[in-house]
């Protein structure tokens, strides 16, 4: 699937790579190696403090979203497409980017309760690789990613804890989704 919607994305030239930048839908990008951003995480965890941390990750996923959310509806008018179309394009960006292969366990339309879980995401992988096995969850910038996405699109403001995760010694990453 992600590599069907990559190639529809270089023919369409929503992709490109020259002259020294790398354009993602319209957007400069850095490519960063799973390694330096778990670097920049652990420096942040020294001079910060864990829960500042997880805080200024999580705000950053969120910023992320937001401002994707611009981008994407002024190049692509995204919010003219089913619900759907819009959860399906967003898990082939972030597969894409390097975060894993995600898919919708579960949503309750009643309670606006979300369970997404994902496979191959790079940052819990290279962290159990560095730093062994994680004692608690570490993809908050995943989770700021969700809390923005499904805020947005259940019009309802959204907390995302992350109850598995591969840095733990899990076999993917889940992350529960509930209205605040």
């Amino acid at each position: 699937m992600a590599k069907s919607f990559f190639i529809e994305l270089l023919k369409s030239g929503r992709v490109i790579a020259e002259d020294g930048t790398f354009m993602f839908l319209n957007e400069l990008f850095v490519l960063l190696p799973a390694k330096s951003f778990l670097k920049l995480r652990q420096r942040l965890m020294e001079v910060v403090g864990k829960k500042k941390t997880e805080a200024l990750l999580k705000e950053l996923g969120r910023y992320q979203v937001a401002e994707a959310i611009k981008r994407y509806s002024k190049t692509l008018g995204i919010e003219k497409l089913d619900k759907d179309k819009i959860s399906e394009f967003g898990f082939n960006v972030m597969n894409l980017m390097g975060h894993g292969v995600f898919n919708l366990v579960s949503y309750d339309k009643g309670s606006k309760k979300v369970v997404i879980k994902s496979k191959n995401a790079a940052i819990p992988t290279e962290y159990k690789a560095i730093y062994g096995k994680s004692d608690r969850p570490i993809d908050s910038f995943i989770c700021g990613i969700w809390e923005e996405a499904y805020t947005r699109f259940l019009n309802a403001e959204m907390r995302c804890v992350e109850t598995k995760c591969i840095a733990c010694g899990d076999g993917f990453c889940q992350f529960e989704l509930a209205p605040k």
